[in-house]
């Protein structure tokens, strides 16, 4: 039995009702509904008590063998089909009728787990399990109660001349038959698969009883008493499962899906974990057995979904059936779909579906809602929307020819959404003096959880937008990301927005917009600490600012990102010359605000040199500058940070101490987690330096712990080298060695040779008590 919705005629032969009998005879279908002849069975309007019959001897018919996972639904499920146990129960329970109402998207997989616990449940309905196919999404056309009555009655025991021609009068029949059964105390199941609409279980659900009703559904049905169950795609675990006992059902020996783990993961990712679709790919996998479980996900990856097809199992036609069934009762809805698969990212919010679909925020959130409910996307928190990758995929595929202006003209109104949206959020972001903080967000916080929240969006709409040619677009949303991501040390990210911006900038032709897409395109290279390559960026950044005859600043910002890039490099001396340069333009320019940063940069090439006096001065001078503008909180944190490391130098740790930790409280007050993460290392430091050993561990463990929040691996591993230091310093050595174990297995994982080769320096200095902290 697989997890996976199936062919209907498959689904008849696996879980059968009756009445007692001598012998079992093959089974009969009358019209969908399926049970078994039994010889010499008398025929009352009460059938007497009797066994209920499932063809567990018979071979197991393909696609139904193999059930796995679903631990948590099936008990779900159990316990509403279970009879009373107890009198705590009451009455109520036991007379009552109970309605389970299993619905998901089309080959999730609802029909299995119906089939799967009626199977187990057959020991409580003395009364029968019947099965009926109600095909509320096939081509043709929907069963109704009418169809149903006729041979239902039939296999409950009644003769049929005594069956009435009239509609209402068989279903006044069927309803006193259930009734009377459970009055005999022989309740029976009735599993309804495929309902599409309330109406075709109109009659069908017993009125009392203690009858059990599962309804199967890819719809919100109309049944206020009923007890939903909605079912998702498997978890990866289970995915693999029940991939690797699909082929080895087919070949015991098969273990493709076991022996290389990264390509089935990788096939269950492009199956989108999704039963159906699982099925179908290892139906392919069985059909070529030296096809691998990884290559087949990179040509399902690459196929539109009507590359899911084995036999005549097709995921295309089961999304089909619920797109058209969608676009026949709402075809706004279908077409808002269509969109949300044309854009960019992994989710969508209220506020831009309605922006793709040029419409009302209340008008788009009753049209996801169409979609909810008809399970083509599921809302992920408030206000935000996620559609399937295979439904995502299939909408997109087949939009209609006709659709395709509205598409680009949707995709057009969604970018410039999301650049008027992200400019208005960095100017909160940035908090710069005399411009305008926009009005669209509250405050800073507020900007910065829409950030946090669309970031995958927005990296995936500049890619998007770069795809299209939009070059204006790919450089204004990567100009507004640029400070937020480099911020929250998405890192990666940036240097890919700000490539794509650079590739736009060359088909712009303006040679400004060229000079700041190469400084950020730096920037981002030195964020990496990929030095070399900043520095070729910086310069191609300065050539064009030297040709133009700049006089806007330019010139200076690169000069100073010039100097940090030295002083990565060690190379103090020339460090502090570009800096003193870019502090002279500015000064010329009286751009107070690039002075701060000058003078910051020029006092930790300073310290770097050992002119430790002068680097006082110089971060001092940068914090009169700050005093009287509180805007420029982070400016000053950054100039309190590196006085911390100027009083070090000077052999003043306890005022170190105090000026690392001003510098902490600004990064937390604002919000930046990475530097309020490096505060707390300096912090640490200058603890260690005092000689304040417990308080010093305190300080690494907090930056240990907003390195794990960050991702920040490289941080993770200083931390827990320092953790080691101030353990060691304790004279808890084996403790140290543990930490500095710790910190070398993430500096190997990282591939980071330089922090591996401190760490193993401290771990062979460990016995003599030499081994020092990280300084930088």
């Amino acid at each position: 039995m697989t997890n996976g919705d199936t062919d209907p005629e498959l689904v008849h032969n696996t879980v059968t009702g009756g009445v007692s009998g001598l012998a079992v005879q093959a089974g009969e279908i009358h019209g969908n509904v399926v049970f078994h002849h039994h010889e010499n069975c008398p025929a009352p309007s009460v059938p007497e008590a009797g066994t209920v019959v499932a063809r567990l001897a018979d071979p197991p018919v393909p696609g139904n063998e193999v059930f796995v996972g679903r631990d948590a639904e099936v008990s779900q499920l159990l316990a509403a089909l279970a009879p009373c146990t107890g009198a705590e129960d009451g009455a109520d329970r036991a007379t009552s009728v109970v309605v389970s109402a299993v619905a998901g998207m089309g080959g999730v997989g609802k029909s299995a787990l119906a089939r799967h616990c009626a199977l187990t449940a057959l020991r409580w309905f003395s009364g029968g399990v019947f099965w009926i196919d109600l095909q509320g999404y096939s081509d043709g056309g929907l069963v109704t109660a009418a169809a149903v009555y006729s041979p239902l009655l039939r296999r409950l025991g009644v003769p049929a001349d005594r069956i009435p021609d009239q509609t209402d009068e068989r279903a006044a029949v069927y309803d006193q038959v259930l009734r009377d059964l459970g009055a005999a105390g022989r309740p029976v199941l009735l599993v309804l698969d495929n309902a599409s609409t309330a109406s075709q279980l109109q009659g069908l659900l017993p009125a009392s009883g203690g009858h059990r009703v599962v309804v199967t559904t890819r719809d919100t049905l109309a049944l206020p008493s009923a007890r939903r169950l909605a079912l998702g795609v498997l978890p990866l675990e289970d995915a693999i499962t029940m991939l690797d006992q699909r082929l080895r059902w087919h070949n015991p020996e098969d273990d493709r899906a076991l022996t290389d783990p990264v390509g089935a993961a990788r096939l269950v990712r492009a199956c989108g974990a999704l039963p159906l679709a699982l099925l179908i790919a290892a139906g392919l996998l069985n059909d070529e057995p030296h096809l691998d479980a990884d290559t087949l996900a990179g040509q399902l990856d690459r196929a539109s979904t009507d590359g899911f097809a084995h036999g005549e199992t097709r995921l295309d036609t089961v999304l089909t059936a619920s797109y058209e069934r969608v676009r026949r009762r709402a075809p706004d809805a279908a077409r808002l779909l269509s969109l949300i698969a044309h854009a960019p990212g992994i989710d969508v919010s209220t506020e831009s579906a309605a922006v793709l679909a040029d419409t009302t925020v209340d008008r788009a959130r009753a049209l996801l809602r169409v979609l909810l409910q008809a399970y083509l996307l599921t809302a992920t928190v408030l206000d935000r929307w996620r559609v399937h990758d295979l439904v995502r995929r299939h909408a997109a595929d087949h939009a209609r020819p006709d659709d395709d202006d509205n598409i680009e003209a949707a995709l057009t109104r969604l970018l410039d959404y999301y650049c008027d949206t992200t400019r208005a959020a960095d100017t909160h972001v940035r908090m710069l003096p005399d411009d305008a903080v926009s009005e669209r967000f509250v405050d800073r916080e507020e900007a910065l959880a829409w950030l946090d929240t669309e970031h995958p969006n927005l990296v995936a709409t500049v890619q998007l937008a770069a795809g299209i040619n939009c070059h204006t677009h790919t450089i204004n949303l990567a100009l507004a990301l640029n400070k937020f991501l480099g911020w929250r040390r998405h890192l990666l990210d940036l240097l890919t927005v700000q490539e794509l911006a650079l590739e736009a900038a060359h088909h712009v032709g303006d040679p400004y917009i060229l000079a700041d897409a190469w400084n950020d395109v730096g920037l981002a290279q030195l964020n990496l600490g990929r030095i070399s390559q900043a520095i070729s960026a910086f310069q191609q950044a300065l050539c064009i600012c030297l040709e133009l005859g700049d006089n806007h600043g330019r010139e200076g910002a690169v000069w100073g990102h010039i100097g940090l890039a030295l002083w990565h490099l060690d190379q103090f001396e020339e460090a502090i010359a570009a800096h003193q340069i870019a502090g002279d333009i500015f000064h010329d320019l009286g751009n107070r605000y690039g002075e701060i940063t000058a003078w910051h940069n020029l006092g930790l090439a300073l310290v770097g040199t050992g002119r430790f006096e002068q680097a006082v001065a110089v971060f001092q001078r940068a914090l009169d500058a700050c005093v009287d503008d509180v805007v420029v909180r982070h400016d000053a944190g950054m100039a309190w940070g590196g006085l911390g490391w100027a009083l070090i130098g000077l052999g003043r740790p306890e005022e170190a101490v105090l000026a690392h930790q001003t510098a902490r409280d600004i990064f937390a007050e604002l919000g930046d987690r990475h530097h309020e993460s490096t505060a707390w290392h300096n912090v640490g430091l200058a603890l260690l330096k005092a000689g304040r050993f417990g308080e010093a561990l305190t300080a690494f463990q907090r930056d240990l712990d907003i390195c794990r929040e960050l991702s920040d691996h490289d941080g993770e591993g200083v931390a827990w080298g320092n953790i080691g230091s101030a353990l060691m310093e304790a004279g808890e050595f084996d403790e140290a060695r543990a930490s500095w174990n710790r910190a070398l297995h993430t500096f190997q994982g990282n591939n980071d040779t330089d922090g591996a080769d401190w760490i193993l320096q401290l771990l062979d200095d460990l016995d003599n008590r030499t081994a020092t902290p990280l300084s930088l």
